[in-house]
């Protein structure tokens, strides 16, 4: 008996260490689609679990970012107009739900895609760990009414080897590539009112990447596989 109740004690401790001490009001990792005026609150809140004052810390993962946005990144206790490497809120309170990780986007009227990724963990607890990823577009002009996600885009051969084949592409101004982990691999400015056109995949690994096409009000995305075999 004494045996079993030390084994219920050992498991429960090791529960106990092991539990999560925060959670998120939002989805961690999300698509915002933005209008190009103005500006654009993008709001993590984080909730402390624990019965005890919960210090959080964020390190940078991944940016990119366009230059022509202007932006500031806020925790609740520091604002900064910089993508640091990393920081820590103050102290979160048992059952504070109000404490936050704050991306204000401000797009200067300028169409264009950005990620911007952060670890978040409890700083005494490091195993305790998040990721924070804003995919962010601005797609559509302040006048435009909604954003469209089209699917008719189309792409061959699939799996690629050097050359993909874009159709159903009027209008598209930009593109990029991004991996199956959503890290952004290639972008590319076009202009041209073909219907068709053809970008050069030879340089790719082998794997699933994703296709994403901007134009004026609609973005337009596709899955495709790079295979050199």
């Amino acid at each position: 008996m004494r045996k079993l109740s030390s084994l219920l004690i050992a498991a429960l401790a090791f529960l106990q260490v092991n539990a999560q001490t925060f959670t998120t009001k939002e989805p961690t990792k999300a698509d915002y689609f933005l209008t190009a005026a103005g500006y654009h609150d993008l709001t993590i809140h984080f909730e402390n679990l624990t019965q005890e004052p919960l210090v959080l810390a964020y390190e940078k993962v991944y940016v990119d970012f366009p230059a022509a946005w202007g932006f500031q990144l806020c925790d609740n206790r520091n604002c900064f107009t910089g993508f640091i490497d990393g920081d820590t809120f103050t102290a979160i309170q048992p059952g504070d739900e109000t404490s936050s990780l704050k991306l204000t986007v401000y797009p200067q009227n300028v169409l264009d895609t950005g990620i911007v990724s952060y670890k978040i963990y409890n700083k005494y607890k490091p195993e305790d760990v998040d990721t924070i990823e804003y995919r962010i577009y601005v797609v559509w002009s302040a006048s435009t009414p909604e954003v469209r996600i089209e699917s008719n885009l189309k792409v061959y051969p699939n799996p690629v080897n050097n050359n993909l084949t874009v159709s159903n592409s009027f209008n598209i101004q930009s593109y990029s590539f991004f991996s199956n982990t959503g890290q952004l691999i290639r972008e590319g400015r076009l202009v041209s009112e073909k219907d068709t056109f053809t970008i050069d995949c030879s340089d790719l690994k082998d794997g699933v990447y994703f296709l994403q096409m901007l134009s004026e009000n609609s973005l337009r995305r596709k899955q495709f596989v790079v295979s050199h075999n």
